[in-house]
């Protein structure tokens, strides 16, 4: 996964990110951290690598980006645009709130 810019996000911005849901969850975890260059809570930790969970949301307060969203996928039968669709319907819906 590449590293993110932090200098291209204006203030009030959010960012969407997917992840591949692979190997061990510590492996995406840091993945995760090296690519947006933000410590995830330990609370944040443990709730992604629960298997049955799709996303979180973190409010990152202080610096641009705002809000991330990152949303775990995995490569199976259930991977197709939908997915996709469904994921951003979350965001928006979210961001309306």
């Amino acid at each position: 996964m590449p590293t993110i810019a932090r200098r291209s996000f204006v203030k009030n911005s959010a960012l969407v990110l997917f992840v591949e849901a692979k190997g061990k969850s510590i492996d995406t975890i840091k993945e995760i951290e090296n690519a947006t260059g933000i410590k995830l809570k330990e609370f944040q930790k443990t709730k992604l690598s629960k298997k049955d969970t799709k996303s979180i949301t973190i409010q990152n307060s202080g610096e641009s980006p705002d809000l991330y969203f990152i949303f775990k996928y995995k490569i199976d039968k259930e991977f197709n645009n939908d997915y996709f669709r469904n994921s951003m319907a979350e965001v928006v819906q979210s961001l309306e709130n």
